[in-house]
């Protein structure tokens, strides 16, 4: 039953869609399968939320949450407006305990990623659809329309089975291919830097793997192997795309080299942001106290009119740019200042530190171990990594999906702990120690966690 209520939970938004309006039935639907699941999963297993390191990012987040509902209600936020943009957040931490309940009930890494990876597949394929099929966006005008949250996800994964597996799966591999299609067609010159973010944290770890031993001559000819076929498959993919979709490539020459087809002086991602940035500080600076609490998710704001002149030689017309937003903002750190001030950025900065701190305590733990599930443990850390590249130009908390799973990921290094606790404790029932910060012991057999 737990199973069957997991993949519900993976899959209840994964076809979730940018609406212009949103909140229709269809989302409710998929609301409903979210937190009916979640909330099921957690209510089978109460003692799981008690578990450490997890319960830490917990009770960090379940404060900012009650936060949230503080400043809301002093500052007058429409109750539509914040419950909207509250559903983000509030998944992160049902997603949370969702990985702790999943940990404590003995399910493995994989158990809890593949589901996670199925899910994240068929967003980027549903989004796809959405944006070509149902929105009826032409294919060289589309955009962030059929970009799936899960993206970082796969690429860190990808990235992650290639270099850190003891064998290839065609799983992540396929993922990879798809976002990195997706990323093509949809010209988001952000992903080059998801990219990076990715080969430079998994060539970091692999480059720790190979100073510790981890892998013998046989296995690194296999990783060589590995990275020959994922770099044929990228190959492959281009070539297609080239010969199906000849103009994405010209696109993306205008996009890396002219502002706008030279309508602007500067890159129209920049001044967007700009413009957002600088009314959410203008409105701050109005009541200087709201830079410590903020005023509110789901507030309204807008666009600053300074930056009206470039933007107008875009867009249309001012009422595209001009009118009041609140859902949340294109960054996650001006957002999360505009919403909650300076204790919301903490919030958010220690969740991101958290999870690229546990996924490498994990990792390191099945470094030590002699696991061969390595690509599994530090998948939180690269993942993490990955999602933290795209915050300055990207909110993963204004997705409901991509707020599953960063909950999830925080969750997923409890696997590894809870683990490594068993084992000690049945090796030195003595012996105590916080297992997120794994002591020197005696190399015992190799065993499977994934």
């Amino acid at each position: 039953m737990m199973t069957v209520l997991y993949w519900i939970y993976c899959f209840s938004f994964a076809f979730d869609f940018r609406g212009e309006k949103g909140g229709s039935a269809v989302q409710y639907v998929f609301m409903a399968a979210a937190l009916g699941s979640g909330l099921m999963m957690i209510a089978t297993t109460p003692h799981a939320l008690r578990g450490r390191p997890t319960s830490i990012m917990g009770v960090v987040w379940l404060i900012y949450l009650a936060s949230t509902v503080i400043v809301a209600v002093t500052s007058g936020v429409v109750a539509s407006q914040y419950f909207r943009c509250l559903l983000p957040p509030l998944l992160f931490g049902i997603s949370l305990g969702v990985g702790q309940s999943l940990a404590a009930r003995r399910y493995t890494a994989e158990d809890i990623v593949r589901p996670l990876l199925y899910a994240g597949m068929a967003s980027v394929v549903w989004r796809f659809i959405y944006a070509i099929i149902i929105s009826k966006i032409p294919m060289d005008e589309v955009r962030y329309e059929m970009l799936s949250p899960a993206i970082p996800l796969l690429f860190a994964a990808a990235a992650a089975s290639a270099l850190l597996a003891p064998r290839m799966t065609a799983l992540p591999l396929i993922g990879g291919v798809l976002a990195l299609t997706s990323v093509l067609v949809s010209v988001t010159r952000s992903y080059i830097l998801t990219l990076i973010a990715a080969a430079v944290s998994v060539g970091f770890v692999f480059v720790l793997s190979v100073v510790a031993k981890y892998w013998s001559a046989h296995d690194l000819r296999k990783k060589l192997i590995h990275v020959i076929t994922g770099s044929v498959l990228v190959a492959v993919s281009l070539v297609a795309l080239y010969f199906v979709q000849p103009t994405v490539f010209e696109r993306w020459v205008e996009r890396l080299f002219y502002h706008a087809g030279g309508r602007t002086t500067q890159d129209v991602t920049y001044l967007t942001r700009a413009a957002e940035a600088k009314a959410i500080w203008v409105l701050l600076e109005a009541d200087p106290l709201r830079f410590i609490y903020g005023k509110g998710l789901g507030a309204n704001y807008y666009w600053h009119s300074s930056y009206y002149p470039e933007l107008l030689e875009v867009y249309p017309d001012t009422d595209e740019i001009g009118q009041d937003i609140f859902v949340p903002g294109h960054s996650v750190w001006t957002y999360s200042l505009f919403s909650g001030g300076g204790f919301a950025v903490a919030c958010y900065a220690f969740m991101f530190f958290w999870l690229v701190f546990l996924g490498f305590a994990s990792g390191r733990l099945a470094m030590l171990r002699r696991t061969d599930a390595l690509h599994l443990a530090y998948l939180p850390c690269i993942a993490g990594v990955c999602y933290f590249s795209q915050t300055l130009t990207a909110n993963p908390f204004g997705e409901r999906f991509s707020a599953q799973i960063l909950g999830l990921l925080v969750a997923l290094p409890q696997v590894f702990f809870l683990r490594s606790a068993m084992t000690q404790r049945n090796q030195l029932p003595a012996q105590t120690f916080a297992p997120f910060l794994p002591q020197p012991y005696a190399a015992t057999t190799a065993h499977r966690t994934g």
